[in-house]
């Protein structure tokens, strides 16, 4: 009868443990470790690994995935707590576990310092009586291998084939993990593209609101002023005409700022430019001046107030507030004043008016919010002041409101030196 070296019991009952285990879907990080315990404590052996078997694009190379934490000195105890949890990598195979991965065949050493295939230990590694180094295969391909070290009497080809259901377990645990891993990037590459097309679709929303907005503006000016031409002599035609050419110059510059506002993100490659904001805020007050005739726009801005910013979000943040002021103006006597003070800090970009107003304890974190509209018009879309806020995110300044019922509201957007310096 030939000699047995394992409690075979023992094995399949501890095999059995483990897998029990991946089923439940436990942490694969303690199934791993689990196995080698097994492994050890079925063979006698003071230490060992479990890895994987990668390939760099040049070689096959090895990767841990339960390793016994042998370190010997501070240095690589600190390399054990660091590396260890992600796996070691192992890729010089001028070593006993290195003619596993190259001949894909067993490897026994019962006098490793005396090998000629060893490849050497570190100083103040721990003393190597024996080795014996284990190719693991799922059905042909080969996925890992395991390498135990210092049992009492040495390693032999009987012991390998009592221990052949390890072997095979492993085999099957690396393809799980495999599969596990293959799952999960799977599911983040889905993630990630629901994220893309969520992130497309609220960009085609805010598309749709500027070119509604936007140029539903410009095409209803140019619409009065095609109307009042037919109508009027020749000064006055003279005069619509100069409106017209305005509103044209506008219309061409909102399209230019189109490509801007819809790529607002960090990494955007989009340029600042120099802002003189006296004469920008203009440009966009002259676009409006046709279809504001029960309002008064003034600018207060001083004409030496500059800034550098992304242009097309500027002019988006003004074409939002200034809409707002008009949609919302008081019945009489209806006025927006926009102003800038400056100090050595920053500058206070202000928009005044004296229109609705808002109740903001009602209202609380739903002001900036998308959709989210307080005064019951029915043309409103919930959009404006939540691409304003987008905007100012994606610049870098902030924004503050104080407004009233029945007294109006006023934006102030802190602007800071250094972001334009």
């Amino acid at each position: 009868m030939e000699k047995s070296y394992i409690n075979k019991e023992k094995l399949l009952e501890a095999i059995s443990y483990v897998q029990s285990l991946f089923i439940q879907e436990k942490s694969i990080d303690d199934i791993f470790n689990k196995m080698l315990e097994v492994l050890l404590d079925v063979t006698k052996s003071e230490y060992g690994f479990i890895g994987e078997i990668l390939n760099d694009g040049q070689q096959d190379f090895l990767k841990t995935h339960a390793i016994t934490n042998i370190a010997w000195n501070d240095a690589t105890q600190k390399f054990y707590d660091e590396k260890a949890p992600s796996g070691l990598e192992f890729k010089n195979l001028k070593t006993l576990f290195g003619r596993v991965i190259t001949d894909r065949k067993a490897v026994v050493s019962n006098m490793p310092n005396h090998d000629p295939r060893r490849g050497g230990l570190p100083e103040g590694h721990p003393y190597m009586k024996s080795f014996l180094g284990v190719p693991i295969f799922y059905m042909d391909e080969f996925c890992g291998m395991f390498g135990i070290a210092n049992r009492k009497g040495g390693y032999n080809d009987a012991l390998i084939k009592e221990i052949e259901p390890i072997v095979v377990a492993c085999g099957n645990l690396i393809c799980g993990y495999r599969l596990i891993k293959q799952r999960n990037e799977t599911r983040d590459l889905l993630e990630q593209s629901v994220t893309v097309l969520k992130d497309k679709n609220e960009r085609l929303k805010e598309f749709t609101y500027i070119v509604s907005h936007d140029i539903r503006k410009h095409s209803a000016n140019l619409k009065m002023i095609a109307e009042l031409i037919d109508f009027e002599d020749d000064e006055q035609r003279d005069m619509s005409y100069k409106m017209m050419v305005k509103s044209i110059d506008h219309l061409s510059m909102t399209v230019d700022y189109i490509s801007e506002i819809v790529d607002i993100d960090k990494d955007s490659s989009i340029p600042e430019i120099e802002i003189n904001l006296a004469e920008f805020v203009n440009r966009i007050i002259d676009s409006y001046t046709i279809q504001t005739p029960d309002i008064t726009i003034q600018n207060a801005i001083s004409k030496d107030v500059q800034i550098k910013a992304k242009a097309g979000y500027v002019n988006s943040i003004c074409e939002n507030l200034i809409s707002n002021a008009i949609q919302y103006k008081s019945a009489n006597n209806a006025h927006l004043i926009i102003s800038a003070t400056e100090t050595n800090e920053d500058i206070t970009f202000i928009f005044k008016d004296n229109g609705l107003g808002m109740d903001l304890d009602k209202i609380g974190d739903r002001l900036f919010k998308m959709y989210a509209t307080f005064h019951g018009n029915k043309e409103a879309k919930g959009l404006g002041l939540f691409l304003v806020k987008k905007y100012i995110e994606a610049l870098k300044w902030k924004i503050a409101v104080e407004s009233q019922e029945g007294k109006g509201t006023e934006f102030k957007i802190l602007i800071p030196q250094k972001s334009y310096e």
